[in-house]
């Protein structure tokens, strides 16, 4: 695994709801990419997803299905969303 380097993303503005909606698909993952990605190896890993889950829910009530939307992103269920 590669050295663990700041994302260039923001966590904050790629989960955004408001933010997301007037992005199209690839600037989507794009931004999804940039936030979750921490090895910067141009895919997300389960662990990596989970991380900052973790930090961006702490103290408030984290979603039930954060396993089901990454899987749902995860297309060949190899546990890491991978941007081609």
């Amino acid at each position: 695994m590669g050295m663990v380097k700041g994302c260039k993303g923001n966590v904050d503005t790629a989960t955004n709801p408001e933010h997301l909606k007037n992005l199209n698909r690839e600037e989507v993952e794009k931004e999804l990419l940039e936030a979750f990605d921490l090895d910067n190896d141009n895919e997300i890993k389960w662990a990596e997803y989970n991380i900052f889950n973790n930090i961006h829910f702490q103290g408030k009530k984290q979603p039930k299905n954060l396993r089901q939307i990454f899987r749902f992103f995860d297309k060949n269920h190899n546990w890491k969303i991978e941007h081609k």
